[in-house]
C-alpha cells in the first residue's frame, strides 16, 4: 500500500465524544465544478474507551439493505448506547450508491476490486486508499454489508472470508453466528487480493460480511435479518452497553446458523451464450452433481433447441442469476456445501 497520504479531508473528529454526522470530502474536479468534492457520508458515534467498530454498506451501489440499515443506525445509535466507538460508511462508494450502479459512474471501477487503493488514482481508488490505510487501522471489528445486487439472488448469508489463524476464523465464526442469517458461507475468494475482504485478512482483522437478497430490490426478510443482526453484532464486538431498540421488522425465526463453505470454481455455474435462462431449480435447493441446473433459450434461433447447464458439484443453491437475460460468463448458479470450519 502507498504510504502517501490521501487527498480525502473530513470535517469529522474521529477522537471526538459524542456523535457527529459529516462527510468525507474527496476532491474530484469536473467540467461542472472544477474546484469540486465528492461528499461521502460517514458518521461516528464515540463513547469512552472501549472497542472500535466500523460498519460499511455501499461498496456496491445497487445493494441496498445494507444501505438502509446502517442509514437508520446512524439515527438511532446514541453515545448511551455504547462503550467505545462506532464508525458508519452507509455508501461507502457514494457515486455507485447514488446512481444505483454496481460500479461508479465516475470511473466505472467496482470498488471492491481497487484495494488497497491509490491515493493519486480514480475516485474509487481513492476511496479504497483512504477506508485501507486511514478507517481500517482504527478499527478492531468490520462489517461489511453487501446484497446480491442487480445481477444475483441470494439467500441471506454472513459471509466469512478465510482468515488466517484458527483463532480469528474460530471469533469470525462467532460473529456470523450472532448476526443470526440461517446461512454462512466460507471462502477465499479464489485467492482474490483486491477486495475489502483480503485487505483485512492480511491485516488480521476481525471482520465480517454479509449477502442479503439481491435482484435490485429491497427485501423486507432482509432487512429484518441486518437491522436485528446489526445490535446483535455490536454487542458481541464488545461495544454496545444498553439494550437495543425494538426492532422496525419482527426478525424471522430462522434457527442455528448451517455453515458452508465455496470449495473452489466448481462450485460456479456459467452461462455460455447470449440468452433467456430458464432455471430447473429454486434458490435454497438441494441439487446432484450432473443435475440439469437450468436452459439457455435463443430467440434469435427458434430452431434451435434449449441448450443446457450443468451443476458440477452437489450441494445447497445459495445464489442464482437475477435477471432473466444472460451472457457468456454471467453467474447462473452458486452452490455451496456444509463445513465445521
Amino acid at each position: 500500500m502507498s504510504t502517501q497520504k490521501s487527498y480525502i479531508s473530513t470535517d469529522i473528529d474521529f477522537d471526538r465524544e459524542g456523535k457527529q454526522i459529516g462527510r468525507l470530502r474527496l476532491p474530484y474536479s469536473r467540467n461542472t465544478s472544477g474546484w469540486g468534492i465528492i461528499p461521502i457520508p460517514i458518521a461516528v458515534v464515540r463513547n469512552g474507551s472501549g472497542p472500535t467498530v466500523l460498519l460499511t454498506a455501499g461498496n456496491h451501489g445497487d445493494e441496498y439493505e445494507g444501505q438502509i440499515t446502517l442509514n437508520t443506525l446512524i439515527r438511532t445509535l446514541e453515545p448511551r448506547h455504547i462503550k467505545g466507538r462506532v464508525i458508519i460508511l452507509p455508501a461507502m462508494n457514494y457515486p455507485a450508491a447514488m446512481a444505483g450502479r454496481r460500479v461508479s459512474p465516475f470511473d466505472g471501477v467496482n470498488l471492491n476490486r481497487a484495494f488497497p487503493g491509490d491515493p493519486d488514482g480514480t475516485p474509487s481508488q481513492q476511496i479504497a486508499h483512504y477506508v485501507a490505510s486511514v478507517l481500517v487501522p482504527m478499527a478492531d471489528a468490520i462489517m461489511d454489508l453487501h446484497s446480491g445486487g442487480y445481477s444475483m439472488r441470494m439467500l441471506p448469508t454472513a459471509i466469512i472470508y478465510r482468515p488466517s489463524t484458527p483463532e480469528l476464523l474460530e471469533r469470525v465464526i462467532g460473529a456470523a453466528h450472532a448476526w443470526g442469517c440461517p446461512l454462512g458461507i466460507l471462502f477465499d475468494d479464489l485467492g482474490e487480493r483486491r477486495t475489502f475482504d483480503a485487505i483485512c485478512r492480511d491485516a488480521g482483522m476481525l471482520k465480517l460480511g454479509t449477502e442479503l437478497a439481491g435482484g435490485g430490490a429491497v427485501s423486507v426478510e432482509a432487512l429484518a435479518f441486518a437491522e436485528t443482526g446489526i445490535w446483535n453484532l455490536l454487542k458481541y464486538f464488545g461495544v454496545l452497553v444498553a439494550s437495543p431498540p425494538a426492532p422496525r421488522h419482527p426478525c424471522p425465526r430462522s434457527g442455528p446458523m448451517r455453515l458452508t463453505e465455496i470449495t473452489g470454481p466448481e462450485a460456479y455455474v456459467y452461462a455460455t451464450g447470449h440468452a433467456i435462462f430458464e432455471p430447473a431449480f429454486g434458490l435454497g435447493d438441494e441439487v446432484a452433481a450432473g443435475q440439469v441446473a437450468g436452459w439457455q433459450h435463443y430467440l434469435d434461433e427458434i430452431e434451435r433447441d434449449p441448450v443446457p447447464l450443468h451443476f458440477h458439484k452437489g450441494g445447497l443453491v445459495a445464489c442464482t442469476r437475477g435477471p432473466g437475460r444472460i451472457e457468456p460468463g454471467d453467474l447462473a448458479a452458486l452452490v455451496v456445501t456444509d463445513t465445521t470450519g
